[in-house]
């Protein structure tokens, strides 16, 4: 009877270590797979969105801006349903008006208007001259002194204007870190696109 009790302890041992092996095994599964998540940068994360679960066409108004390589973005001089017609699910217009160049037609503003009110569509404006022109005031209007970005788009219906996160004094820091706006934009096209 003796030798049974023996056995049976180191049976009971021995699942007893299998048992503990497998849960460290696991949990090192899973932080592995963590750091590997949360190695991703910015704009890694992002453009994987862009690209994969929230197809994503980004449409730029004036002055290029720099999104780094791992974001696709298209040039265009002209607002028209031509020129933004794109593959993806989501479409994102960027009217970069920061050194008060562009100049939208009525037609184009008109175009813009309807774009916003319909879902899966973004319009950023970046500047002053254009700053109130799609704003509808029954909904309320935000503002932030020095605000140079104002975000658009419909939800489920509802027209909405958010202040988007760049100022003027962010306007001045970003001559020493020319991707700053680029993260920025990012960063109010992932929260739109959540």
């Amino acid at each position: 009877m003796s030798k049974k009790n023996g056995a049976n302890k180191k049976l009971l041992v021995l699942v007893g270590i299998v048992v503990v092996i497998v849960v460290i095994g696991i949990c090192i599964f899973i932080k592995m797979n963590k750091e590997k998540d949360n190695t991703l940068t910015d704009y890694d994360r992002i453009s994987k969105i862009l690209t994969t679960t929230r197809k994503t066409d980004i449409f730029i108004v004036g002055e290029q801006i720099d999104f780094n390589n791992k974001i696709t973005t298209k040039n265009i001089d002209e607002v028209s349903k031509s020129k933004i017609s794109g593959n993806g699910d989501y479409t994102v217009i960027i009217v970069n008006d920061l050194n008060d160049e562009v100049e939208l037609s009525e037609d184009e503003i008109e175009l813009l208007k309807d774009l916003i009110s319909k879902n899966n569509y973004m319009l950023i404006y970046l500047g002053e001259k254009y700053s109130t022109t799609w704003d509808d005031e029954s909904y309320g209007i935000a503002d932030i002194e020095g605000n140079l970005c104002y975000i658009y788009y419909s939800w489920d219906g509802v027209p909405t204007r958010n202040v988007g996160v760049w100022t003027e004094t962010d306007q001045e820091a970003s001559k020493d870190y020319p991707l700053m706006l680029g993260e920025s934009l990012l960063l109010s096209i992932e929260d739109y696109l959540q």
